[in-house]
């Protein structure tokens, strides 16, 4: 029997819970115990029966960077205990493997949850980055997304989007508004960027290429090695305690915020089909309450601490800050962004739909 089959042979220990849980009840409220379940009238008791009997379900989740990175790990760290004194110990969450994205380790049979930007599944379809996070202004901010996926009926989309990569998505964590461009040398406009190798975390790369820069694909746990070696010459990042995290400050000085991506880049739990198709539907309440409080508090703990890093950064002569002129930034994104838009807002029915749902919210919200 498979992991997935054995998944959902599990509801078979329902009854036998329920019958515990009678037997144990009764006890309490000192009522006569039902004969099924009183070991006085079986013919064969069993001394050694537990009073109360767990279904325990175990569970394997993948990433995309190392268990040891501040920030996503974290906030990772905190929904995975959560999830498990919510349900009383029942639902268990190993962090095992490290895969590039939900698609790859759903497909081995090596996970059954991913958490990571959805729009980076190899899979994922384009219309993905409205809830993982729109380049300049045509973002929500991180505040807005959740609103605008749990309170319009966006949440009904993003289902749809996830049964098409076979998983459901629950948005459940945030890299930081205002990602940093980290590089050597300033980067002062935009033909800066133009022949340039970049790292991306949240930017789409055919945003980048309009700009002449050339993506590169980098695991964030390398970043900081890939701008030492020259491997890349900028590297776009969330939050300054992801960046410190990772030593960015150690090989590049120069740092451009919320060029790209100002909103940053939100994170989504991705639970495998047959996972999420096997859990009751409390347990599935569960998942959507705590990741929805992982990911406020995601927002929390970024804004708490970006500007005192900031500050302590530029005091001590790490980093320095550089911005891109308004105007000439403007001018180049309007005629980029508004041809990007939409290309992926009319790709098919769905996206169609997930881009009038968000485009009212937004004029509304904004």
């Amino acid at each position: 029997m498979d992991r997935r089959t054995f998944l959902k042979a599990t509801g078979a220990c329902a009854a036998t819970t329920a019958t515990a849980s009678t037997a144990l009840a009764a006890s309490r409220s000192r009522l006569p115990i039902p004969a099924e379940t009183n070991p006085k009238t079986r013919a064969e008791p069993s001394l050694s029966a537990p009073a109360l009997i767990k279904d325990i379900l175990e569970l394997r989740l993948s990433m995309p960077w190392s268990d040891n990175l501040a920030g996503p790990s974290d906030q990772l760290r905190k929904l995975v205990m959560n999830l498990k004194s919510a349900t009383d110990g029942r639902i268990r969450i190993e962090i095992k493997q490290k895969h590039s994205s939900a698609a790859t380790a759903f497909q081995a049979d090596k996970a059954d949850l991913y958490f990571g930007p959805l729009n980076t599944h190899e899979n994922a379809p384009k219309a993905a980055l409205y809830f993982t996070g729109l380049p300049h202004k045509g973002g929500l901010s991180a505040a807005n997304l959740e609103a605008w996926t749990s309170m319009t009926g966006a949440g009904q989309p993003l289902d749809e989007l996830g049964a098409h990569m076979d998983f459901k998505p629950l948005l459940a964590g945030h890299l930081g508004e205002q990602p940093g461009l980290w590089s050597k040398t300033p980067i002062q406009s935009m033909a800066d960027l133009h022949g340039r190798k970049v790292a991306l975390t949240g930017a789409p790369e055919d945003i980048m290429r309009a700009f002449g820069a050339h993506p590169v694909k980098v695991p964030m746990s390398s970043l900081q090695s890939a701008l030492a070696n020259g491997t890349i010459d900028v590297a776009e990042c969330g939050s300054f305690h992801i960046a410190m995290s990772l030593k960015l400050h150690s090989s590049a000085n120069y740092v451009a915020k919320g060029v790209f991506n100002p909103e940053g880049t939100a994170l989504t739990l991705t639970i495998a089909k047959p996972v999420w198709e096997t859990l009751s539907r409390p347990d599935q309440a569960i998942f959507a309450a705590c990741a929805g409080q992982s990911y406020r508090k995601a927002l929390t703990e970024n804004r708490a601490l970006e500007t005192p890093l900031s500050v302590a950064l530029r005091e001590h002569n790490q980093i320095k800050l550089n911005t891109i002129a308004t105007t000439e930034r403007n001018q180049s994104w309007e005629r980029i962004c508004d041809t990007f838009l939409a290309h992926i807002s009319s790709s098919n029915d769905l996206a169609r739909r997930i881009n009038a749902s968000y485009t009212a919210f937004k004029n509304l919200a904004v």
